[in-house]
């Protein structure tokens, strides 16, 4: 990847910085750091198209520094000894919560978060006088291309697209590296003149309850097709499975979009078999959690099967017995919890519709020591 941009100082008014600089850089990186005094989830809606190409192709990802809004109480608080990372978590809790109006906005926010796409540090100073300011940032290619940038502007919507603003682009490696070496410092709280708080369990928890509050509010699946712009690969995939009477492997390099291109096979078959029951097979715990992930940001319900998940079982029979929107329900498990007598055995009492499967890491789930276990089964 190369960043080749035609301008190395953009003005608001004179230039369109979002889609001659942010968009096109954010696309080509694969890793953004950025530092700046306010930060807005609004700002992620205006590059959200550029953010999942990204993750999806280049593994993207956000480090940001910002400064929490904190009232003059609070400052006085911090200066008086108190928890100074309760205080900032506090503060982005209630604005996390107080967010209704823009509920919409900040589910696509929160899933980034949750999905380790974007991380924050929240700045503030020692004395509590004056508040962290800083604007900057770095964009990384995947050949460690680096390109910087200063300016006026925070990272919220306002500042790209009403405020006037000027930025300044450079590829100097000595300005490069001076700010690297700041952000770093920052980022791991070795500033002597800053507090940094990261986003701790218990924020996570807050995070996660907003992304659940959205999810509750709408139930409908959201449409592969309507949330990601498949490319011509993708769709010769979906199509040649589907002319092999919807069976196949998925020979993809990683990065491609194989979770999303086998969801979108998913998709295609559920539209024309009603009560389509689907099962995601995954070698490992993690990669489960990768999948509940991705499944649950596309409004399905999920099963989650392993020795990790108790009561799996009677959630399966009682799924597979009621019918209740079956093919709105995604089962996924681990490979040693599918072929186990257990899994085996609910699917062969209570499953009576037709079924997909989808294998993930493939070539571990035939080998001769996991047929094995379908013996007297």
């Amino acid at each position: 990847m190369k960043y080749d941009f035609a301008k190395i100082r953009y003005v608001s008014y004179e230039d369109d910085i979002l889609e001659s600089f942010y968009k096109p850089a954010v696309k080509n990186s694969v890793l953004y750091k950025r530092m700046a005094g306010y930060f807005s989830s609004s700002f992620i809606e205006e590059i959200l198209e550029e953010i999942n190409y990204s993750r999806y192709n280049n593994d993207f990802k956000i480090q940001i520094i910002c400064s929490p809004e904190l009232s003059e109480a609070d400052k006085e608080s911090i200066k008086s000894g108190y928890e100074y990372k309760a205080k900032i978590e506090n503060n982005i809790s209630k604005i996390l919560n107080d967010s209704e109006s823009d509920i919409e906005e900040l589910n696509e926010f929160t899933k980034l978060i949750i999905n380790g796409v974007i991380d924050f540090r929240f700045a503030i100073t020692k004395e509590g006088n004056g508040i962290f300011h800083a604007k900057e940032g770095i964009f990384y290619s995947d050949n460690n291309e680096k390109i910087g940038f200063t300016g006026s502007n925070n990272e919220t919507k306002a500042a790209l697209k009403y405020n006037f603003e000027t930025t300044s682009v450079f590829k100097d490696n000595e300005s490069i590296t001076r700010m690297e070496k700041t952000f770093e410092e920052i980022w791991n709280n070795k500033n002597e003149y800053l507090l940094v708080s990261g986003i701790s369990d218990g924020l996570m928890k807050v995070i996660n309850s907003v992304h659940q509050r959205k999810v509750k509010q709408d139930n409908t699946p959201i449409k592969i097709t309507d949330k990601f712009n498949l490319y011509d690969y993708q769709k010769e995939a979906i199509n040649s499975w589907v002319n092999n009477d919807y069976k196949g492997l998925l020979e993809m390099a990683t990065g491609t979009g194989k979770t999303i291109t086998a969801l979108a096979c998913q998709e295609r078959l559920s539209s024309i078999i009603d009560t389509l029951v689907t099962f995601v097979v995954v070698p490992q715990l993690d990669l489960l959690s990768q999948w509940d992930e991705e499944i649950i940001n596309l409004n399905f319900k999920t099963i989650r099967c392993s020795s990790k998940h108790e009561e799996w079982e009677s959630t399966l029979k009682i799924t597979l017995k009621n019918h209740e929107d079956i093919k709105n329900i995604i089962i996924i498990t681990t490979v040693q919890t599918f072929i186990s007598k257990k899994m085996q055995r609910i699917i062969s009492d209570y499953l009576e519709h037709d079924a997909l499967l989808i294998a993930d890491e493939v070539h571990g789930f035939g080998t001769q020591k996991t047929r094995e276990h379908y013996e007297g089964i």
